[in-house]
Order: C-alpha cells, then sequence, then structure tokens
C-alpha cells in the first residue's frame, strides 16, 4: 500500500513538472516572437537581420527588383 502511494505521488510530480515546463517554454517562444515582431517593425524591412552576411544595399536592390 506505502509503495503503491509513493509511485502515485511521483507520477503526479512527473507529471505536475512536464506541465511546468510546457508553461514555460510556450511562454518563452511568444517572447520571442513578439522580440522578433518589434525587431521587423524597427528595421523597416521584412527581414535583413536574418542576412547578415548580405551588404544592406544590395539588400535594397534585389527587394527594388523582385518588386518591380
Amino acid at each position: 500500500m506505502i509503495n503503491q502511494s509513493k509511485k502515485n505521488i511521483l507520477i503526479n510530480l512527473t507529471a505536475i513538472s512536464i506541465i511546468l515546463l510546457m508553461i514555460i517554454s510556450i511562454l518563452m517562444f511568444k517572447n520571442y516572437l513578439k522580440k522578433i515582431s518589434e525587431i521587423e517593425k524597427t528595421e523597416n524591412a521584412s527581414a535583413p537581420y536574418l542576412l547578415p552576411e548580405i551588404d544592406i544595399q544590395k539588400y535594397d536592390q534585389i527587394k527594388k527588383i523582385l518588386h518591380e
């Protein structure tokens, strides 16, 4: 009887910890998406920060060509 209750407590604690980890990861992901949207608004472009190796002038030229 005592072993069964210890197993139940352990299972419940494991389930609670998994749920808490999922909630924390969802909140972190939402915060990440919010920060990316703020960066996109301030950059005034679609996503040049994702391509740091490309020069901004070349990026603007490519953007103009694609929008023509």
